[in-house]
């Protein structure tokens, strides 16, 4: 499981770094052309947008990989140990579930936008929607890797539920 979260992390920095640049390279442009050329370029505006949603997308998998999701710790505070540990299995499994569904849903929104172009660059906007399943796939794969170490580790050493209490 680790080559492949191996993997994943590397695809998902690197999607990151490309988008980030080309969003930051067009916006520049944009101003180089509007303020010092006096002739702002047509197609930069679109292409920010779209690299920023392969941002949004591919920062909230990392995010959840980092455990950086805004989250209402309140009522968990609450709870004791157990009670904790089983609610983030139960929080682990609907995120998983939640995560296939988007990605299931998502295809054939992208195979409905497969002819349809974009108006200022002309690429097809599949490759626009294509964000979601990549973004949501990897979020599963965080989330399973996760899980399965939170799993590994309460097995092995049983914190929490004193010695020798099983589950």
């Amino acid at each position: 499981m680790s080559k492949i979260i191996r993997a994943v992390d590397i695809v998902a920095y690197s999607l990151l770094t490309i988008a980030t640049c080309i969003m930051v390279v067009s916006i520049f442009l944009q101003v180089v052309f509007r303020y010092v050329v006096g002739n702002p370029l047509f197609w930069s505006e679109e292409v920010s947008r779209y690299a920023f949603i392969w941002i949004v997308f591919i920062g909230g998998s990392i995010a959840t990989k980092r455990g950086a999701h805004i989250g209402v710790d309140y009522f968990t505070a609450l709870l004791n140990d157990r009670q904790r540990y089983y609610l983030g299995i139960v929080v682990s499994v609907l995120l998983l579930i939640f995560c296939a569904i988007v990605v299931a849903s998502s295809v054939p929104l992208i195979e409905s936008n497969m002819t349809q172009k974009s108006p200022a660059v002309r690429i097809t906007m599949a490759y626009i929607f294509l964000a979601i399943p990549v973004g949501f796939s990897m979020m599963f794969m965080y989330t399973l890797e996760a899980l399965i170490d939170v799993l590994r580790l309460h097995k092995s050493n049983r914190t929490g539920f004193g010695e020798g209490q099983a589950l």
